[in-house]
């Protein structure tokens, strides 16, 4: 018995050659190279963004604790040291603003956000920016939930 291929050739050869390989890849290269590049996601926005959610978990964290222990809660935000919470570091190129309610300020650079048992905080907003990029930690006053907005200051 005799094997045929489907193209009707016995004993065919299947694969394909170094040169088709070559030619495959080089057009592959050059249809790659001819794309406009993309604006990818550098460092600088990778660690933003990093800190900005750090600082949600935190903020929930202390949440989650005044509800458990059944009293108010704070999380320090000390912009003169560069640190909120326990030790957590803010890097010196990110640019911090933070509003809170009067209450709960300590000097100008310095404040808490404070949650009640029941979930209620005093509320407050959190801004930091690194070369024209922008996030926004809100924290709501009556429901204590936490948001982290993604935005950019060039428009």
């Amino acid at each position: 018995m005799q094997l045929i291929s489907p193209a009707g050739r016995a004993n065919a050869q299947s694969g394909v050659t170094l040169l088709e390989m070559l030619v495959v890849v080089t057009i592959l290269g050059l249809v790659t190279a001819a794309l406009p590049l993309r604006n990818f996601t550098s460092l600088d926005t990778v660690e933003l963004k990093t800190l900005a959610i750090d600082m949600a978990t935190q903020l929930r964290q202390t949440r989650m604790k005044a509800a458990l222990n059944n009293r108010p809660e704070d999380l320090v935000f000390d912009l003169d040291k560069g640190v909120y919470g326990e030790g957590n570091v803010i890097p010196d190129d990110i640019a911090i603003s933070f509003e809170t309610s009067l209450e709960t300020l300590r000097d100008d650079q310095a404040g808490s956000v404070r949650f009640m048992p029941d979930g209620s905080s005093n509320g407050g907003r959190i801004q930091l920016e690194r070369r024209s990029r922008l996030m926004t930690v809100t924290i709501h006053w009556l429901t204590g939930q936490v948001s982290v907005r993604d935005g950019s200051t060039d428009g």
